[in-house]
């Protein structure tokens, strides 16, 4: 929850120097963009959009830090728990359909390339 401090942007830039010492890289990938995304929603300064949101609305609606927070507290601890049980079987699915699409589009490019060095003959 570390980008409610600071913005989501400037903490994955510098958290993903760490992803490389993590035994399965991948998964480490799938947790910061997962966390990165959803600790954003703790607090009013975890993303510039809704910095700009909350300045805009003042006119309508006055949004405090803690009002934002009684919301965003709730909102992001639940939806990391389901995040959380949902990453490890997520993450195997979408590294098999990313190896079968990257497969096609591969055995595509190799079929394409083939046959342009023949027209190209």
């Amino acid at each position: 929850m570390r980008d409610s401090v600071v913005s989501n942007v400037p903490a994955v830039m510098r958290l993903k120097s760490l992803v490389s010492q993590f035994a399965n890289t991948h998964s480490a990938w799938l947790t910061l963009a997962m966390t990165s995304t959803l600790a954003g929603n703790l607090t009013i300064t975890g993303s510039v959009a809704k910095i700009i949101v909350v300045e805009r609305a003042q006119k309508e609606a006055v949004i405090t830090f803690l009002d934002y927070f009684r919301i965003g507290l709730p909102v992001t601890l639940l939806t990391l728990l389901v995040g959380w049980l949902c990453l490890p079987g997520f993450d195997k699915k979408l590294y098999r359909q990313i190896q079968r699409v990257l497969g096609s589009k591969l055995m595509e490019d190799s079929a394409f390339r083939k046959n342009s060095h023949h027209a190209r003959l």
